[in-house]
């Protein structure tokens, strides 16, 4: 089990590299986060796949491949920005829409694009186009809005600036997934909410708090001195206590949420794909949770870089 998860997890990181490598050496001044779009597809998709499985198996159908389009639009959406250098031209910085009010475009055109189908199907399927749109539309916000806004992320500031603050809250949130995974195993004793996990603790809460304050801690020191691509953060404790306390509580919130949906449906993973971790949905949990938190906050520093 463990040496499983050890090997999805090198593989993952490799292809992330890879990626990372290529959008910060290879692309157009103004287009970086495209070469990272395959990625946040594929786990959206993924994911979403997932979340339309699960709810089925409550006896809560959706629509599973309107619902599929509808995140990849909200996704490819968001990312529209990101387009403008590759034609030749400059993003008009200020355009009312800006960067940040893509994923809600998104999400207006992907919510219109089901009520459409749901419109057109009338009456010739059983079930209730209320439930379906419901259950659908959470979707989009729980998986399709966050990844569009890491997306955004990657775009905010100058240079690198988007990169190193995707990749920053990218390590804080997982270190406090592994974390408390470690802490848990070790010296879990007393439960937090066995009625939705039963295999999380206080203990492991704890574990994964300092986890993420350590690991944001080195990040400020890495990103930011000597007028680094963080600089206007500067080296000091608050930012690394606050993101890291962030993504503690919101990446908990996250991972709970899967877990009751997991337990409704029945399942003990997500999905199966990646052996010893699960599915993409156990692999996104807390990093849906701590997307949109983590973008704006970055964004209330980005104009000091």
């Amino acid at each position: 089990m463990l040496r499983d998860r050890l090997i999805s997890s090198a593989l993952i990181l490799v292809c992330l590299t890879v990626l990372i490598y290529v959008d910060a050496k290879f692309l157009p001044e103004g287009s970086g986060g495209i070469a990272l779009l395959p990625a946040v597809l594929a786990f959206g998709l993924g994911t979403a796949f997932e979340y339309q499985r699960m709810v089925a198996a409550s006896d809560r159908p959706i629509r599973k491949t309107p619902f599929l389009i509808a995140v990849g639009m909200v996704l490819l959406l968001s990312s529209s920005p990101l387009w403008w250098p590759l034609a030749g031209a400059v993003y008009p910085d200020p355009c009312p829409i800006g960067r940040i009010g893509w994923p809600l475009l998104g999400m207006l055109a992907a919510v219109f694009a089901l009520v459409s189908v749901e419109v057109l199907r009338f009456g010739l399927d059983a079930g209730s186009p209320i439930d379906r749109l419901a259950y659908a539309v959470l979707g989009l916000i729980w998986i399709a809005m966050p990844l569009g806004y890491l997306i955004v992320l990657r775009q905010l500031g100058q240079d690198l600036w988007g990169l190193a603050a995707l990749l920053w809250l990218l390590a804080v949130t997982k270190s406090a997934d592994a974390g408390a995974f470690g802490a848990g195993r070790v010296f879990g004793r007393h439960k937090l909410l066995p009625r939705v996990s039963p295999g999380k603790t206080w203990e492991g809460l704890c574990g994964g708090w300092i986890a993420a304050m350590l690991v944001s801690w080195f990040a400020v020191l890495w990103l930011t001195p000597n007028g680094n691509s963080m600089n206007g953060l500067g080296a000091t404790a608050l930012p690394a206590a606050a993101l890291g306390s962030i993504c503690t509580v919101a990446g908990l919130l996250g991972d709970l949420s899967e877990s009751m949906i997991k337990r409704i449906a029945g399942a003990k993973d997500s999905g199966a794909i990646l052996p010893g971790l699960g599915g993409f949905w156990d692999v996104t949990d807390s990093l849906l949770a701590t997307a949109i938190p983590g973008t704006f906050w970055f964004a209330s520093w980005a104009n000091q870089s």
